[in-house]
């Protein structure tokens, strides 16, 4: 993760981060050109790429141990797992086309796929260190994307993808390429808010779900080789496992929840923008009727809590409504972002740093 850092002068914000400084200003220049150039498209045809490394085998290290036990608690070698993959993940702005996601790995064929049955359900390319470069990024566009862009449209489609010297020396009439500009991933960057880390964190709820499921299979005698080793006999997760559980939770993934990264990236033009915001107006709006008897429901049960004196004593129920309200909505509140902003880059959780 990258941590950014702030400095202020009269004309110009700059951020300092692992990747190099960027000036705000030049940033918001290169977007306003890049949104220009959405504006000949259609939402549908504008696409998102962007890649992300996942070692798939690695435990938590973290457990919840009691203070006084945590010299003798022990951990695993799986904590330290370095298997290693890049996933490619792409789709577009409205979320109604998401394009197979793909696996960057460091063997040709991997052992699990090799047997009768086995082939991995989503494109896999091999790369000597798992990672994505020009000759990774050339086949993935003209053996993933353009396939799966001509399967659903005719029309040009453009692509977004973060300022990589691998994200070059691609030509196709139906393709216009579109880079971000330099270090602003973590600001411009659709699928780097939030749709990424949520993917993420399904496949490690599957994984360590099937894990605790199968626990028998960690201690089984019956011998498993390489070849034959999956989730369900071995408790060790496969790479074959790893492709069908992101296989399955990448459908799993709502059009409006990747709606919602294209609009917190805020990388399209203002009349796209709007009308994103439009069709998803129920986002955490307390006036609505899903997210009302959401807050209710939240609201009874706090309510309801008989711990001790109650976890709210003498609180109406009509405050702690607006309360967990205005928790819902935090994230539209421009005072609380602020706020927010402002604790993130001083380092604290709000107390006065002068005292």
């Amino acid at each position: 993760m990258q941590r950014w850092t702030q400095r202020h002068n009269l004309t110009s914000v700059v951020l300092h981060g692992a990747g190099g400084s960027v000036n705000l200003e030049e940033a918001e220049e290169r977007m306003a050109t890049i949104r220009g150039l959405l504006q000949d498209f259609q939402p549908e045809n504008i696409f998102n790429m962007d890649e992300t490394g996942l070692f798939y085998r690695c435990l938590p290290s973290r457990s919840f141990v009691p203070a006084e036990q945590r010299r003798a608690a022990r951990g695993t070698k799986s904590m330290k797992a370095k298997e290693r993959v890049t996933l490619v993940l792409a789709c577009n702005a409205t979320g109604s086309k998401k394009v197979p996601v793909a696996i960057i790995g460091k063997s040709a064929l991997p052992l699990c796929l090799r047997r009768p049955g086995c082939a991995s359900p989503l494109p896999y390319f091999s790369q000597r260190n798992s990672w994505m470069n020009g000759v990774v990024f050339k086949k993935w566009v003209y053996e993933v994307f353009l396939p799966f862009i001509r399967l659903h449209t005719t029309e040009k489609v453009a692509l977004v993808v973060n300022n990589l010297a691998s994200h070059d020396s691609i030509s196709d009439d139906q393709l216009v390429l579109i880079a971000l500009p330099p270090n602003t991933t973590a600001i411009f960057q659709p699928l780097d808010a939030g749709a990424i880390a949520a993917l993420k964190l399904r496949y490690k709820r599957r994984f360590l779900s099937a894990m605790v499921e199968h626990l028998d299979g960690l201690t089984s005698t019956t011998p498993v080789t390489r070849t034959t080793e999956t989730l369900s006999n071995s408790g060790r997760v496969s790479l074959l496992d790893m492709t069908r559980i992101f296989q399955d939770e990448w459908a799993k993934t709502t059009p409006e929840s990747l709606a919602r990264c294209w609009l917190m990236a805020r990388c399209l033009p203002a009349p796209m923008q709007n009308a994103l915001t439009a069709l998803y107006t129920d986002y955490h709006r307390a006036d609505t009727a899903p997210v009302a008897n959401a807050v209710a429901d939240i609201s009874q049960v706090l309510l309801s809590a008989t711990l001790a004196d109650g976890l709210f004593p003498g609180t109406q129920s009509e405050d702690l409504i607006s309360g967990v309200s205005a928790r819902l909505g935090a994230e539209e509140n421009a005072g609380i972002l602020e706020d927010t902003v402002d604790m993130v880059f001083v380092g604290g959780e709000g107390e006065d740093k002068n005292e």
